[in-house]
């Protein structure tokens, strides 16, 4: 966030474009060059994913976000957490837990479509109401579309989590959304009986959208790339589902 103040936004939003890729801390430079300077930018791997002999096709998949003009992603079979750093010889990745995506609602079949946006809550939250984070004209501007949020959190309790959709409700960030993507959390704990669906529930339950989490999405692999900026369709259907993103027909 430190870095913020130092960059001409004017200016950046007149200059021929560049990638900007990665999650966690990585998201207050790609949300606030997305929804400043209407640039997409990408809410993926970091460079830390690309360390090893053995890089996972999830993070490569990065590089045909960046080249090409659509791009079609499956959600994965299994997942897991990360081996050891010390060893760069091994595969990053242990991925040992069959994958399920989950309707909040329990819908077993789910198609929405809309502009994608989305980073990482635990430095989203500290954006909110500052000059890096316009979000209501960013939203206003693009309207027709529609708007799927891609969120992921890491070190926040259930109360973190429902107390800042709470506030992004109020500031009017869910105006037009379409759905809600939640990632797998990462650093977690519930607090007390509150779980992380109680506050799935508290704090998006009243958009009447369609919500769907433990998504490849954020700090615990494999992830899928999203696109901030790039139209999207989400198709979803008993736990499976495929991300299209590219520009709207």
């Amino acid at each position: 966030m430190d870095i913020l103040p130092h960059l001409d936004f004017s200016r950046l939003s007149h200059l021929p474009p560049k990638w900007v890729c990665g999650f966690s801390d990585v998201t207050t430079l790609t949300f606030a060059l997305t929804v400043v300077c209407d640039i997409a930018t990408l809410h993926g791997s970091n460079f830390m994913n690309m360390g090893y002999a053995s890089i996972h096709n999830s993070d490569l998949v990065a590089f045909e976000a960046m080249s090409r003009k659509e791009i079609m992603q499956h959600s994965s079979e299994y997942w897991g957490g990360y081996n050891s750093l010390d060893d760069i010889s091994n595969e990053i990745y242990n991925l040992d837990k069959k994958t399920e995506w989950k309707s909040l609602r329990n819908e077993s079949q789910l198609r929405f479509e809309g502009r994608m946006i989305g980073a990482c809550m635990d430095v989203l939250c500290k954006l909110i109401g500052t000059r890096y984070a316009p979000v209501p004209t960013f939203l206003e501007k693009h309207r027709h579309d529609g708007f799927i949020w891609s969120l992921e959190s890491c070190e926040m309790s259930s109360a973190d989590i429902y107390r800042t959709l709470w506030q992004m409700c109020e500031c009017g960030w869910f105006r037009f959304c379409k759905g809600v993507l939640y990632g797998r959390v990462a650093g977690y704990s519930d607090s007390n009986d509150f779980s992380l669906t109680d506050a799935l529930v508290s704090g998006l339950g009243g958009l009447g959208v369609p919500v769907i989490y433990d998504v490849d999405i954020g700090h615990v692999p494999p992830q899928i790339q999203i696109i901030n900026g790039a139209y999207g369709r989400i198709d979803f259907e008993h736990g499976k589902a495929t991300i299209w993103q590219g520009q709207r027909v």
